[in-house]
């Protein structure tokens, strides 16, 4: 296991200094697994909203999705390499993330699973409230082991909290 390549261990990752430094280490270390998670953020659903609002907050919206565009390019070419030479790829963000639709993920989406995980079975619930967080979730991945253990969605068998607005524990 190696250490993550994150912000918090000096690589930022919306940088071409840091995705070329993450790629030098990677490149070295010749991982047996990727495990990719980017920013839903930019991405969200919810930001359609702001693209037919105000023409400040649409801007603000196209201006974070551009920003983020070389990390997903930069992924897809990750997702790419790990599959081209046999070893595994595992990428996560919610299902209906606006970044599956980028044109430099539809590679990815294409030559791999997309298994759908409802968060809710792993448990995931609110702390306040004790309500489960359905939370759906696309994993693309390389592997069908990972999608036989995680293709699970919610039996309805509970009801769900909302993810929306800020949950404060103390």
């Amino acid at each position: 296991v190696q250490e993550p390549i994150t912000i918090e261990t000096g690589y930022d990752l919306l940088t071409d200094k840091g995705r070329s430094a993450a790629e030098t280490v990677l490149k070295a270390q010749q991982p047996d697994v990727i495990v990719a998670q980017w920013m839903c953020a930019p991405w969200s659903i919810i930001q359609n909203i702001n693209l037919v609002g105000h023409r400040a907050a649409r801007q603000t919206v196209l201006d974070a999705r551009e920003l983020h565009r070389p990390l997903l390019r930069w992924l897809a070419k990750m997702e790419q390499w790990q599959r081209e030479r046999g070893a595994h790829w595992v990428g996560e963000n919610p299902h209906n993330s606006v970044a599956w639709r980028e044109p430099c993920m539809q590679a990815m989406l294409a030559n791999n699973y997309n298994t759908l995980l409802d968060m809710c079975t792993q448990d995931l619930k609110d702390p306040v409230t004790g309500l489960h967080y359905r939370k759906r979730t696309l994993l693309n991945h390389t592997s069908p082991a990972v999608h036989e253990a995680l293709d699970l969605l919610c039996p309805g068998d509970h009801k769900h909290g909302s993810l929306e607005g800020t949950t404060r524990v103390e």
